[in-house]
């Protein structure tokens, strides 16, 4: 993504929206050609901002279930703490327990 990034940094917004046409047809999504062009256009206002990036689960296993390979988090608990810590700075945070659920019923599989 940084890559990426460095690459459309210099476009001008003409040039950003004829890039997004160009890539539609090889790009399956929910948006609309509208949607991506107003998000290019906001893109202008944060060309010089830092990117910063988060991959989930952050804590994992690789496992096997019903003979699927398969990622899965050590415990969905703390990938939840660490979530919100990363978006919001919140230390200690104590989920809900809906998400401790969830998380025991993960490491029973």
């Amino acid at each position: 993504m940084e890559q990426i990034i460095s690459r459309i940094t210099d476009l001008s917004h003409t040039e950003l929206v004829r890039l997004a046409h160009d890539f539609m047809p090889y790009v399956q999504t929910s948006f609309e050609i509208g949607d991506i062009i107003n998000t290019v256009s906001d893109y202008n206002k944060f060309r010089n901002s830092e990117v910063f990036e988060f991959r989930l689960p952050v804590e994992y296993e690789h496992a096997r279930v019903r003979g699927m390979s398969l990622v899965r988090p050590t415990t969905l608990e703390t990938n939840v703490q660490k979530l919100m810590y990363f978006i919001y700075g919140v230390e200690d945070y104590e989920v809900s327990d809906t998400v401790r659920g969830i998380s025991e019923a993960i490491e029973l599989l």
